[in-house]
């Protein structure tokens, strides 16, 4: 090995590849490359000739081994570095202790691994900045362990970091540093705009950077700056409000971004103090903010046209031409806004000044709104440059009634002497100084009566002092007022006139004179209040009539709809303003339809009505009957079409089942079986179809029409006269039974129907009916008569024997229970117990026979329907339950057994059979009772939630086999048969139960189980139902 590869420490010397051997972990590139490499020599001449700086020192900081990158590094030969102590190479002395205590560490344990920044001395004294990163190394032979230490070069890195601290704190802009969310370094600047010393700054957590931000501006600040260390894109420039220490609010520019600051990320925060900004743009917008309102909400239109558009417009000359301002601004032209004769005057102008021929204009044109009236207008507009685009800026006035009072002067001046309407002039302070011979003739008052007077003298009293300070305020102020004033003749009659008064001003441009145009409008206004009333009439017609009323022009475009149009076709009245052809469908009923309505336009004459097949909003085909009238000039010119429409759907549908129905009777007539005919009252046979004349044994209804009713069909020829009083008097006989004869002269029976078809005048027009063949029918009702005879015979025997059986059984019976009953209580203590008890056993068996003969007397009756339902409203609750409770409560404590009625809703009125009702509830608890030995029965009354009362009986009796179940209301059934059964009975009880709660339209049902126990569910129907 050479010699710069080798070193010796007290008397033990060792080479590199014994520390090689031992070497453990240089550093992550290290360990990847030593990980590759299979050969020794390649590992050793590896370490060598590494690109990374290395060394190894003993405890005591001597340099063991140095490579070539290391002594390349530090400029120095190997001899002059192995065996030097590493304090030997480091200028910072004041360090020198620390390292040493460090490296012992190292040896000790108490160090995984050591990294420090070290200033080093090169061969040239000069200074070199290394990272160093030191780790132990053990051994195996008599060295045991050293330290190894890895570098890199950070010159450069330093030098980069103090020329950037310069920078920073000889910066203009305040600079943050934030990192593990504390302030880590700030510059002088930071300290002047904050207010806070550097020290105090470099302080401040977290939250204390939060008292640096307004309180309205932190959520925003701190949303950033998450934002950017979650690597999310936003503004690199921020503004926002900070917070002095003295309180002061000022603005600051933030501009933040990453940076490595000793090793670590952090985030730089560069501020820039923009109050001084901030000010100025606040007081350039309250400036903009006053010209901006004063143009806003000037009364005069102001408008700026760029590249032929209106770029802007304020409010007020919206208004003038009935717009709205987004609905004019960058959409509408200078030409959309020209009445057509003044375009080529009006864009002349507007190129002249963009030319610049001439900077400014004032002149007047006429417009138009945006609902098609024409107005005048006054403007000035002025050559501009905006944005660097020539424009024009200029102000526009509606003029138009200021014209039409000029022009209304010039006319009144010409004709003033020789007016129909009355003309006052009067001086500045109301002195009448003329007046033209209408206003005599409408007053009463003569010329020289008025002269010199004041206009007070029209006063009717019908005005208030505040109505006539308001016409003097306006006319002096120069304006002209219009308007209706009632006022008094002389003879003290009121008139309403209607008024317009124009002040006249001198050449020093003071009002001298007052010119007040008046118009006797008392005719007019009565007849303008008739219109109204009539008007008012017509609406409601219209407004509550079936038809929809239209108008529209001579191009079929809708002008009106009546409100109806949304109920008939499914439109708004506004969605209609249409060429109302769009409506119609392809039917070619259309066609002509319309066809008539260009005719009534070119005639001027009204049409026929017709009908119209049109399709509403929503899809669906509508008939209207249609009827147009033309609306004509003075010139008797057609102007519009005004028409009203009607649906007739329904009537066209109907028209054509109609005629579907009549093809379809046609078809019956001919193929009936029955005879159908048609007769004349006096008993002319005028139709007749196959089926009746084959009937009558004719060939052909030829041959029968031939013979009179009266005798080609009744046996009797009387019979007829009879038919026919019946139809005079009722019009209509159904089911009228007689004896036929055919032709032949065979009699047979038949049944006639027919109605009196009659003119719109009641006169009778002809019979028509249809006659059956009832022989077979009579024959068998012949044979039913008898039956039923028969049977009502045997019926009547049947109730005869049962109620004398009932009787015959009852008495003795009865008599067996009083004196069975009579003899228990004489001979009480006289017998035996088991002797005693016999009278209840006797008791029993009588009262049996007597329940066995009322269920079969009462089942006698339902079968034979001689039951007579008394339908009626009762409580079930206490005049059922509560009748029956003390005698099943009785017989339930006999048994040991509990008996609980449950009454849990407040009303348990019903609408049933009393009678019936009691004997449902009698047989089911009776049967509970009977089949229960032990446990208890429970009756619970409640409202299912439907609103329907239901009453459940349950028991814990034996129950019922689910076999037996389908079966239970079936007569004279029982799930036991024979004579060792072991529950006497002739089931008869769950039938009548049955029967009668389908009498009442009782829903019951039943659930059980063998051994557990039964629950009958009995559903009673709503009152209402």
């Amino acid at each position: 090995m050479p010699e710069s590869s080798s070193g010796k420490t007290g008397n033990k010397s060792f080479s590199l590849s014994e520390l090689l051997n031992k070497y453990d972990n240089l550093s992550k590139e290290v360990e990847q490359l030593k990980s590759s490499f299979l050969n020794r020599n390649k590992l050793e001449a590896f370490f060598t000739h590494a690109p990374i700086p290395l060394i190894s020192i003993d405890i005591n900081c001597v340099i063991l081994f140095a490579n070539k990158a290391f002594l390349n590094l530090i400029d120095e030969e190997v001899q002059h570095i192995v065996g030097k102590k590493l304090k030997d190479l480091i200028f910072a002395d004041f360090k020198l202790e620390e390292i040493q205590t460090n490296i012992k560490k190292l040896f000790t344990g108490e160090l995984d691994s050591y990294k420090e920044k070290l200033e080093f001395r090169s061969k040239t004294k000069s200074k070199i900045i290394l990272e160093i990163q030191a780790r132990l190394v053990e051994y195996d032979d008599e060295i045991k362990k050293a330290v190894h230490i890895t570098f890199q070069d950070r010159s450069e890195e330093e030098k980069f970091k103090e020329a950037y601290k310069n920078v920073v704190e000889n910066s203009l802009q305040a600079i943050l540093i934030i990192q593990d969310f504390k302030i880590v370094f700030a510059n002088q600047r930071a300290a002047e705009i904050s207010g806070y010393s550097i020290k105090e700054l470099t302080k401040l957590d977290i939250n204390g950077v939060k008292q640096l931000v307004h309180p309205e501006d932190r959520e925003r600040m701190f949303e950033v700056m998450k934002l950017r260390f979650n690597g999310k894109r936003v503004s690199p420039k921020q503004e926002f409000r900070g917070i002095r220490k003295n309180g002061q609010v000022y603005w600051i520019e933030v501009l933040a971004s990453f940076m490595n600051y000793n090793g670590k990320p952090a985030l730089q925060v560069v501020q820039l103090d923009i109050s001084d900004k901030k000010k100025v743009e606040s007081e350039i917008t309250k400036v903009e903010s006053k010209y901006i309102t004063l143009v806003e909400q000037s009364i005069i239109g102001v408008y700026i046209i760029t590249d032929n558009v209106f770029t802007y417009v304020n409010p007020k000359l919206a208004e003038i031409f009935g717009y709205d301002q987004d609905e004019m601004t960058n959409k509408l032209t200078p030409r959309d806004l020209i009445h057509p004769d003044d375009r080529d005057l009006v864009l002349a102008n507007i190129e002249k000044r963009i030319s610049g021929e001439v900077n400014s204009l004032h002149y007047e044109f006429r417009g138009i709104r945006k609902n098609g009236r024409e107005i005048t207008v006054e403007v000035h507009g002025s050559r501009s440059e905006l944005d660097g685009k020539i424009s024009i800026i200029g102000m526009l006035q509606d003029i138009t009634e200021r014209k039409d009072i000029e022009n209304q002067l010039y006319l009144q001046s010409t004709a003033l002497s020789s007016a129909a309407n009355g003309i006052v002039i009067t001086d500045s302070k109301g002195t009448i100084v003329y007046i033209n011979p209408a206003v005599t003739k409408l007053t009463g008052y003569t010329f020289d009566e008025l002269i010199g007077k004041n206009p007070n003298i029209f006063k009717s009293g019908k005005h208030d002092k505040l109505f006539y300070k308001n016409i003097w305020d306006k006319i002096n102020s120069g304006n002209v007022w219009q308007g209706e004033i009632t006022n008094k003749k002389k003879d003290g009659t009121d008139y309403i006139e209607r008024q317009t008064i124009t002040p006249v001003r001198g050449k020093d441009a003071r009002i001298e004179y007052f010119i007040a145009i008046k118009n006797d409008v008392t005719e007019s206004k009565n007849i303008e209040n008739a219109l109204r009333e009539s008007e008012e009439k017509l609406r409601n017609v219209i407004e509550h009539s079936n038809e929809m009323y239209y108008i529209h022009d001579t191009n079929h475009v809708l002008k009106y709809v009546s409100p109806q149009s949304y109920e008939m076709l499914g439109y708004t009245e506004d969605e209609l303003m249409i060429n109302w052809t769009q409506l119609a469908s392809d039917n070619p009923i259309n066609k002509t339809a319309f066809e008539l309505t260009e005719k009534a336009i070119k005639t001027g004459e009204r049409q026929d009505e017709y009908l119209l097949e049109l399709i509403r909003k929503d899809g669906k085909k509508i008939f209207v009957q249609t009827a147009e009238s033309p609306i004509l000039d003075e010139s008797g010119r057609v102007t519009a079409i005004a028409g009203a429409l009607r649906n007739v759907t329904e009537k066209i549908i109907a028209e054509n089942k109609l005629k579907e129905s009549e093809e379809r009777f046609r078809g019956l007539y001919e193929n009936a079986i029955l005879g159908i005919y048609r007769t004349s009252p006096q008993g002319e046979i005028v139709m007749a179809n196959p089926a009746l004349c084959k009937l009558l044994g004719y060939d052909s209804f030829e041959d029968f029409k031939k013979i009179p009713a009266s005798e080609a069909l009744y046996e009797k020829s009387s019979t007829r006269k009879i038919f026919k009083e019946l139809m005079d008097e009722r019009s209509e006989v159904y089911g009228f039974e007689t004896i036929a004869k055919k032709k032949d002269g065979t009699n047979f029976f038949i049944r006639e129907s027919a109605r009196a078809v009659k003119d719109e005048n009641g006169n009778v027009q002809y019979y028509e009916g249809i006659i059956e063949d009832i022989t077979t029918q009579k024959n068998i009702e012949e044979k039913l008569i008898e039956a039923k005879d028969n049977a009502e015979q045997s019926d009547k025997l049947k109730s005869e024997f049962l109620a004398q059986m009932s009787h015959e059984i009852r008495t003795p019976i009865n008599v067996i229970l009083s004196f069975s009953n009579l003899i228990k209580e004489e001979v009480r203590g006289f017998i035996s117990d088991d002797l005693y008890n016999s009278f209840s056993i006797v008791d029993g068996a009588s009262r049996r026979i007597i329940r066995t003969i009322d269920l079969i007397l009462n089942m006698s009756q339902l079968q034979t329907g001689s039951y007579q339902a008394t339908m009626n409203d009762f409580d079930l609750y206490q005049t059922v339950f509560i009748q029956l409770y003390p005698e099943f409560s009785r017989l339930a404590k006999e048994k040991k057994l509990e008996l609980e009625i449950n009454n849990r809703i407040e009303s348990t009125e019903i609408y049933a059979d009393e009678f019936s009702v009691r004997q449902i509830f009698e047989n089911l608890i009776h049967n509970a009772i009977k089949y229960t030995h032990k446990g208890r029965i429970t009756i619970e009354i409640f409202k299912n939630e439907n609103e329907n009362i239901v009453v459940e009986i349950r028991d814990t009796g034996i129950g019922i086999s689910k076999e037996y179940l389908p079966k239970v209301f079936t007569p004279f059934t029982q799930e036991e048969h024979g004579y060792t059964r072991k529950y006497e009975g002739n089931g008869l009880g769950l039938a009548l139960v049955k029967r009668y709660c389908e009498l009442n339209k009782i829903q019951i049902s039943v659930d059980s189980e063998k051994h557990v126990g039964t629950t009958f569910t009995l559903i009673f129907p709503l009152k209402e139902n």
